[in-house]
């Protein structure tokens, strides 16, 4: 816990079920790493590579994950309930039964995502009150995601399926 891994070269590194919160993982290269059920709350990941990622059933609760590569990661089954993901690149991640409620994804790239069975209640996706741009959602598939109290205004929602979504 509170480890200082900013910076860090992980690449492929094996951390599942490590317990790192607190954690400084700044700027960090963990391209193809195995985070799965592993406990990042209150981790500092901003700006990290974390490409092709197996984050699935981790907690990221509170994390700061803001201008983070998360493109193409397993995100399955995630609690990142009030993490930051603004300006996060989430291109073809799985966010299949996540929880991301209350979350800030202003700015974020979630285009060709998937997030089936996923929490977005109040989440924000674009706040034109904010230095960020509004979310990219173009082609996404929210099937059966519960988008309650969630923030759209201003967000490309070009091709997205809402199919069930509440």
């Amino acid at each position: 816990q509170g480890a200082d891994l900013s910076e860090a070269n992980l690449f492929d590194a094996d951390l599942s079920e490590a317990d790192l919160k607190y954690a400084d993982l700044s700027e960090a290269d963990l391209k193809y790493a195995d985070l799965s059920e592993a406990n990042l709350e209150d981790a500092d990941l901003s700006e990290t590579n974390l490409q092709r990622a197996d984050l699935s059933e981790t907690n990221l609760q509170r994390a700061d994950l803001s201008e983070t590569n998360l493109q193409r990661a397993d995100l399955l089954e995630t609690n990142l309930q009030r993490a930051d993901l603004s300006e996060t690149n989430l291109q073809r991640a799985d966010l299949s039964e996540a929880k991301i409620k209350h979350a800030n994804l202003s700015g974020a790239n979630l285009s060709n995502t998937t997030a089936k069975n996923t929490n977005f209640r109040d989440a924000d996706f674009g706040d034109p009150d904010t230095d960020h741009s509004p979310a990219n959602l173009e082609n996404a598939v929210f099937r059966n995601a519960d988008l309650r109290g969630a923030d759209f205004t201003d967000a490309r929602l070009d091709q997205i399926d809402l199919t069930d979504a509440r």
